[in-house]
């Protein structure tokens, strides 16, 4: 990266990537509230949509780490300790599978609130 002159635009990147987290965040509370409200109060669907909202945010606080590190990293690009690798990597992992785990929970929840939905109006 640095002898394409990249670095200072993955720089960029990486600093634009910590307004993609806040927006996420901020549907993801959206939609899961939303979802959670349709829900009857104390139904599995409300805990579902409460459980995405959660995993979701939790999935973004990984985020945050996973930034954090790579700007340690970006700090001497070529001679950064090669443990750094592995935090970073587990990071990243368990951000994909919050965020991952949390979009299948709003699925499950918008799924049993449109079950809840059927079975009152019959």
């Amino acid at each position: 990266m640095e002898a394409l002159g990249t670095l200072d635009i993955y720089r960029a990147t990486q600093l634009i990537d910590f307004c993609f987290i806040a927006a996420m965040v901020v549907l993801a509370l959206f939609l899961t509230t939303f979802v959670g409200r349709y829900a009857a109060a104390g139904s599995w669907a409300r805990k579902a949509a409460v459980f995405a909202g959660c995993s979701v945010v939790a999935g973004a606080g990984f985020d945050v780490i996973e930034n954090l590190i790579s700007f340690l990293m970006l700090a001497d690009a070529q001679g950064f300790s090669d443990w750094l690798s592995l935090p970073y990597s587990g990071a990243a992992s368990v951000k994909f599978a919050l965020i991952a785990l949390g979009m299948f929970g709003l699925l499950a929840a918008i799924a049993l609130t449109l079950v809840q939905a059927v079975k009152r109006r019959f």
